[in-house]
């Protein structure tokens, strides 16, 4: 079997007038709309990564389904290869406790400036990780629940060649 595709659209867009959070928030909307278009015809998923910053994860949840509702169309399905990672505070917060390292999701964690290759292996951790839904239970919940996400996608994702069409962005 040949192996995935990923074909990553971050940010190309995104004007330093508006918070990334901002931008991915009112954007959410026209990239569920193209998935949604081209889900039956290529096999795609549409993953979007967003902070919670001093929100909540569920706030965050809402705010994009709000998005989706003024803009007439229906909430994120089961069957759509659509998953939502909502780090509470930011992305380092998940990395630093994959270092071992106790967080508090409410803390802001420093960032790997020039050295985001540095993640890579932890990244590859939580990934196997959640996988295998072998999670510690101590992970903090916004980790949980982006677990949970990767679990429903997955299946989805499945069944042979498919591409992948990411949104990404943080808004720290």
């Amino acid at each position: 079997m040949r192996s995935p595709q990923c074909s990553k659209k971050v940010l190309s867009r995104w004007k330093r007038s508006q918070s990334r959070e901002q931008y991915i928030r009112t954007q959410y909307p026209a990239e569920v709309k193209a998935y949604r278009q081209n889900k039956n015809r290529v096999s795609i998923a549409l993953v979007v990564l967003i902070d919670a910053d001093t929100g909540g994860l569920h706030e965050r949840f809402n705010q994009l389904a709000q998005a989706l509702s003024e803009d007439s169309q229906k909430n994120r399905q089961s069957d759509e290869a659509i998953a939502i990672f909502v780090p509470k505070r930011n992305m380092e917060t998940w990395i630093h406790y994959l270092q071992g390292e106790p967080v508090y999701e409410e803390d802001t964690y420093s960032k790997f400036l020039k050295n985001e290759a540095f993640c890579q292996p932890y990244i590859e951790i939580l990934a196997d990780q959640c996988r295998s839904q072998n999670l510690p239970e101590n992970a903090p919940e916004s980790l949980q629940t982006a677990c949970g996400e990767l679990q429903e996608l997955l299946p989805l994702l499945e069944h042979g060649f498919w591409n992948w069409a990411i949104s990404v962005g943080t808004s720290s």
